[in-house]
């Protein structure tokens, strides 16, 4: 038997009726889409899925023929976009070796001081995790610690301690950490709102891992 679609054509011709002629503005992501689709049967081996896509991403705006807030009605792209550079970020910081050259540094002057290599430690730490993620703080700082622990009388589980207690002191920016993030994404904050509270709590915070490590880290044998 035949199914009735008179309705249905009714309904269709109803809706296109209500759209109207195209738009300047829809002409011109219809061509970025047939562009965006040629591209991707012609250049697909050459250049890769993604950076055409984004490409074309990218290209609506600069034209402009799509609106930011539009694009952020359902999904918060700036979330994912601030996260996305802040993982390029941190694997560029660390696959060039500047942050291994950097902690080296910073370090180097605390040899033989174990009290001191881990105030660096984890100082560095809690400043580097603002612009990357703990995971990738911990294993950058974590091998260089335990590189110098010769002479110094602390073993492995205090250098440990103290950097993935310091990785975890993310108070200012959203890069460091989803909490952060979901908070400025409530738009009642700002960055500078962040800097001026996270910034008192980041440096208190440090201090009272300091007085942990003097006077009670001994006591319970992380420390001598």
């Amino acid at each position: 038997a035949r199914v009735p679609i008179t309705h249905l054509r009714e309904a269709l011709h109803e809706q296109t009726a209500e759209l109207g002629p195209m738009r300047s503005q829809e002409r011109g992501i219809a061509l970025v889409f047939a562009l965006t689709v040629a591209a991707w049967i012609a250049l697909g081996r050459q250049i890769d899925l993604a950076t055409i896509a984004i490409l074309s991403a990218v290209s609506l705006f600069v034209f402009p023929l799509v609106k930011w807030e539009d694009t952020e009605e359902y999904v918060n792209w700036g979330i994912l976009l601030m996260y996305g550079g802040a993982i390029a970020l941190g694997t560029a910081f660390s696959g060039s070796g500047a942050a291994g050259w950097m902690a080296g540094h910073f370090l180097g002057w605390t040899s033989g001081h174990p009290l001191l290599l881990l105030a660096s430690l984890s100082l560095l730490a809690a400043i580097l995790t603002e612009g990357m993620s703990s995971a990738a703080v911990v294993a950058l700082l974590l091998p260089l610690g335990l590189g110098m622990l010769g002479g110094t009388g602390i073993g492995g589980p205090a250098v440990a301690i103290a950097v993935a207690l310091a990785a975890g002191l993310v108070y200012i920016f959203p890069t460091g950490a989803p909490a952060v993030a979901l908070v400025l994404t409530s738009k009642r904050l700002t960055i500078r709102d962040m800097v001026l509270t996270g910034l008192p709590m980041s440096i208190l915070s440090w201090i009272l891992m300091l007085l942990a490590m003097r006077f009670y880290w001994p006591k319970i044998g992380l420390l001598p």
